[in-house]
């Protein structure tokens, strides 16, 4: 894998219904993607430990100057954080490279024009317990991307029985097709107030 040229091409994604959702045509920025120079960051290994990026890719972030490149590697698409880089200046394109590799790509259009509201400080991790139900997560209070992250994490993981009970905030939009595409579902439970209560069950292989 060289850092100055892209690879693979960008791929359908699966939608929660279980249908093909083309991605939008890659932009006219990325013809001229200045890679070689590019801050890049790899967050699978912070993933794979345990460990929130989302904090390190704003720092890396900052610096980038307007016209500036970043490059994103992540196992799966963090929709989530293209919103989160917009307050930042960027425009960003997420491509397909392999299964459990997507790249994204971020061109910094514009400085802030005033900076982002101070976030509260996250957990690090969400809170997983068992029940007789299954494995619960319980990812409320956390900011995104980390909800997301942080059930996708558990599900791949294998530390679980084929289901989950995930307890979040608000509806996970931007989750239902990363279950979609690792052949998994979701239903909606009953919860307390203020609550999102999924049960995310696997498909039988």
């Amino acid at each position: 894998m060289t850092s100055d040229a892209r690879e693979g091409d960008v791929c359908p994604r699966t939608g929660a219904a279980g249908a093909v959702r083309t991605p939008a045509n890659p932009p006219h920025w990325l013809q001229s993607f200045d890679a070689a120079g590019a801050a890049r960051i790899d967050v699978r290994p912070h993933l794979a430990a345990g460990r929130e990026p989302l904090d390190d890719i704003i720092a890396l972030a900052c610096p980038v100057r307007v016209g500036g490149t970043l490059i994103i590697d992540a196992p799966f698409d963090p929709v989530p954080l293209h919103a989160v880089l917009a307050e930042h200046g960027f425009e960003t394109f997420a491509e397909r490279i392999e299964a459990g590799h997507w790249r994204v790509w971020c061109l910094r259009q514009r400085t802030p024009k005033v900076s982002p509201p101070a976030r509260d400080p996250a957990p690090s991790a969400a809170t997983v317990w068992r029940g007789d139900d299954g494995v619960h997560i319980d990812v409320r209070g956390l900011s995104a991307p980390a909800p997301l992250v942080e059930i996708v994490r558990l599900i791949e993981s294998g530390n679980h029985t084929g289901a989950v009970v995930a307890h979040l905030d608000r509806d996970p939009v931007h989750l239902y097709p990363e279950l979609a595409e690792r052949n998994w579902s979701a239903t909606r439970l009953p919860g307390d107030a203020n609550e999102v209560r999924l049960r995310l069950t696997r498909a039988p292989a």
